[in-house]
């Protein structure tokens, strides 16, 4: 997902577009061990009660870590792709939205799992609902990217790359 593909290291200054990518693997990894937990859940081997500070802990971290990567995406990566690449704009919106859904769904989940009638089938609801978004945002952001590679010349991209560090 490097929107600066074919550009040199020195060009790509500190590779914040490969830092998006990395940010989707570190969520990835969120995710499955999220999972992990739940397949606990599932097969019997452990009660919501038993694990629900190891998820809620596995959430929290999650839920920062979504957060400030679309806050990076949309302060700097988003705003400048509407004004460069204007027709763009549904496909940024199409993302940003995901970017509530995701938002929510974590919140959701964390705020179920502090309540002290947390059930678990309901957990499993907004965890799945959770997973599907995160999966398809992800798709979606790659198919993005791989447009604004096609249509940026280096140049462009590399002001972008720019834009993004120290976000």
């Amino acid at each position: 997902m490097d929107i600066c593909a074919g550009v040199t290291q020195n060009e790509q200054m500190s590779g914040s577009f490969s830092d998006l990518e990395h940010d989707h693997l570190t969520v990835f990894r969120m995710m499955l061990e999220i999972e992990r937990i739940m397949g606990d859940l599932r097969a019997g081997r452990a009660t919501l009660v038993v694990v629900s500070d190891e998820l809620l802990e596995a959430l929290t971290s999650l839920e920062g870590d979504v957060l400030g990567h679309f806050a990076r995406e949309e302060a700097a990566l988003f705003l400048e792709l509407r004004k460069t690449l204007p027709e763009l704009a549904l496909s940024v919106d199409a993302l940003e939205s995901g970017h509530d859904r995701i938002s929510g769904l974590t919140a959701r989940l964390v705020h179920a799992l502090h309540s002290s009638v947390a059930d678990f089938t309901q957990v499993e609801i907004m965890f799945d609902r959770l997973r599907r978004e995160y999966e398809q945002h992800v798709v979606d952001e790659k198919n993005l990217l791989d447009v604004v590679r096609k249509k940026l010349p280096t140049e462009e991209r590399v002001r972008l790359a720019k834009l993004m560090e120290g976000l």
